[in-house]
């Protein structure tokens, strides 16, 4: 066991997935399925977006988290060549966990991280129309392929490049769901306004990390493990480009959590040292999945 650094953290994990640990520590491993999620910030103020899962969801339901999704195969297609940014820069797997990411998130949030979509208008945030308008963003696709083709219907860029990597985290061996999901930073496009789908989503709400974590810590706000620890990351930088800035610099290992039953009976959760959160280890809350995971107020 790494050295005893562990913090009590209220970190939303769901009822389901403390079961699971818990009870099948001989089972095979499920192999996990690629995902990819990303961290939209914005200035002024510097903030976050969330967005609440659905109650309905079997990976945590009801919980905060970033916009993401699995990385489907036409996320591989060559057919996305023409239509991404600097795409020779890129390895082609990492090409399709950035689609992915992209394709997620103009699905559960309507933001998409495309050019020839919006003017060039000053400033950032959520909307910058001269009448005060949002601007337009076509509905999601359906599918990995209704995607491709909507971008290339609308004539526009996916911006791969400013997709910057941030962390890479895969689900503990002993969850019966598994992902392997790269996280990746961009600042929040010009004009468009997030909004949740009404499915896989249920609301959006833009923070600072430091409330978020704020609110996680006293339990009023439910996030998944990796989600509470970015936050924690990003609380450390105050506008987008020192964000942006300090991702670029991070030493990004893929973190594969352990867990561990301390003296008191109670599950800690166990990262690697190297990982670079500022912490081993930290003791996971029996936080109901179907508890109500809005903003709640102070106690």
């Amino acid at each position: 066991m790494p050295p005893e650094r562990g913090v009590r953290h209220p970190v939303y994990t769901g009822i389901r997935y403390i079961v699971v640990i818990v009870g099948n520590q001989t089972t095979t491993p499920v192999v996990p399925r690629p995902a990819a999620t990303v961290i939209i910030v914005r200035d002024d103020p510097f903030e976050v977006l969330l967005v609440l899962r659905s109650a309905a969801s079997s990976f945590f339901p009801a919980a905060y988290v970033f916009p993401g999704g699995r990385v489907e195969e036409h996320d591989h297609s060559d057919r996305w060549l023409p239509l991404v940014e600097h795409h020779d820069l890129l390895t082609a797997d990492e090409r399709a966990f950035r689609i992915a990411a992209v394709r997620e998130t103009h699905e559960e949030a309507s933001i998409l991280l495309a050019d020839g979509l919006v003017p060039d208008t000053p400033g950032d945030g959520e909307v910058d129309g001269a009448d005060g308008a949002p601007i337009p963003v076509p509905p999601a696709a359906p599918d990995a392929v209704a995607f491709q083709e909507l971008i290339a219907e609308i004539g526009a860029r996916l911006l791969l490049d400013e997709v910057v990597p941030y962390a890479h985290w895969i689900t503990p061996e002993i969850a019966p769901k598994r992902f392997d999901t790269r996280f990746y930073l961009t600042r929040a496009p010009k004009g468009q306004l997030a909004q949740a789908d009404a499915a896989e989503t249920e609301h959006v709400r833009w923070m600072s990390p430091a409330e978020a974590v704020e609110m996680a810590m006293t339990g009023d706000l439910a996030l998944p493990p990796p989600t509470f620890l970015s936050l924690k990351l990003l609380e450390q930088t105050s506008t987008v480009a020192e964000a942006i800035a300090a991702a670029k610099t991070r030493t990004i290992i893929p973190i594969l959590p352990k867990t561990a039953t301390g003296a008191d009976g109670a599950l800690r959760l166990i990262i690697p040292e190297e990982a670079g959160y500022g912490l081993t280890a930290y003791e996971i809350p029996k936080y109901s999945a179907s508890a109500e995971s809005r903003p709640r107020s102070p106690r």
